[in-house]
């Protein structure tokens, strides 16, 4: 898992394509731990694919330049 940042106690966690690179079981479990994690820990993940994006509060695109909230 590609971590940027972890901050300790109650802060947040920077994710940068945590699911790149690893096999279906893992990815599975990356998922499971961030949906854990909701509502406990502020989490930013930054991906080129939409896996997660049901797991998340908000979702926001770069598209043509401009960010999209969806």
């Amino acid at each position: 898992v590609n971590v940027i940042r972890i901050s300790y106690g109650n802060a947040s966690i920077f994710l940068d394509e945590p699911l790149s690179n690893l096999d279906k079981k893992t990815q599975e479990n990356v998922v499971a731990y961030i949906r854990k994690l909701k509502g406990e820990k502020t989490i930013l993940v930054v991906m080129h694919s939409d896996e997660l994006d049901e797991a998340a509060d908000s979702v926001i695109y770069i598209e043509n330049k401009k960010l999209i909230q969806k």
